[in-house]
């Protein structure tokens, strides 16, 4: 029997606390390796001594593909399926199936990014450092940069909702981003005051909820803007349907 009022509020709000710190803790696991190679970047960040931190920054460029981007399948796979009202399933058979299945385009799209970003921010150094007009051209690949940020939630989002090819899923992931600039901007915020909160006031939430209340929150932004698409896409179908029979 389900419960009401007060503590069927409580229960309610008990139950989604556990799904996301489940969901969290099966990304943070997946996750161990990328985010270990992170802490040892910090601790070896020195001002004097840039040598192990750059050797640091290139050992993340080669596991993230292998790590996060997985993760991030099957925790997309999950908070997928809340977005769409299967709010009670089995969350780590769920995240698995979804880790596994799509892994070869998690690691196929990560290495895209990845070399993506390496190109933008090695540009980005480049142009910043000159003294005349073309250090404008810095401000474009912080753009880029930017872009390719949101770009890879949007591919993570196509990768578990719908069936495609990776370069497919990757040329949609910049379409979108670059057609729907409300919906990647607020997905771009979120992720941001996400993560800031989470890195720089409250690092405990990174453990138990933070990826995995913004892959809810950012699959939701995504999930409701993609509905709209396939329902402008049906009606202009059923509307040349029309058109062509009178």
């Amino acid at each position: 029997m389900e419960m009401s009022g007060l503590w069927g509020g409580l229960y309610r709000i008990c139950e989604w606390i556990y799904r996301f710190t489940i969901t969290n803790l099966l990304w943070f696991v997946c996750s161990i390796p990328f985010l270990f190679i992170i802490l040892m970047s910090i601790n070896a960040m020195s001002l004097e001594d840039l040598g192990p931190f750059y050797s640091s920054l290139i050992l993340l460029a080669i596991a993230a593909p292998f790590t996060v981007f997985p993760a991030n399948g099957g925790l997309f796979s999950v908070v997928r399926k809340w977005n769409m009202g299967e709010e009670d399933v089995p969350i780590v058979k769920t995240f698995f199936r979804g880790y596994k299945s799509n892994y070869l385009q998690s690691v196929m799209g990560g290495i895209l990014f990845v070399l993506l970003l390496g190109l933008f921010v090695i540009n980005y150094q480049f142009y910043s450092a000159m003294d005349n007009a073309m250090q404008l051209l810095s401000i474009v690949f912080l753009f880029l940069i930017a872009v390719l940020g949101v770009a890879v939630y949007y591919y993570t989002c196509l990768m578990v909702h719908v069936h495609m090819k990776t370069l497919t899923l990757l040329k949609n992931a910049f379409f979108l981003t670059i057609g729907r600039p409300l919906t990647s901007l607020m997905i771009a915020l979120i992720n941001f005051i996400g993560i800031y909160f989470s890195v720089f006031i409250y690092q405990v939430l990174i453990m138990l909820v933070t990826a995995s209340f913004l892959g809810y929150a950012t699959f939701y932004l995504f999930y409701r803007m993609f509905s709209k698409i396939q329902e402008q896409a049906e009606k202009a179908k059923e509307e040349e349907l029309e058109t062509a029979n009178q």
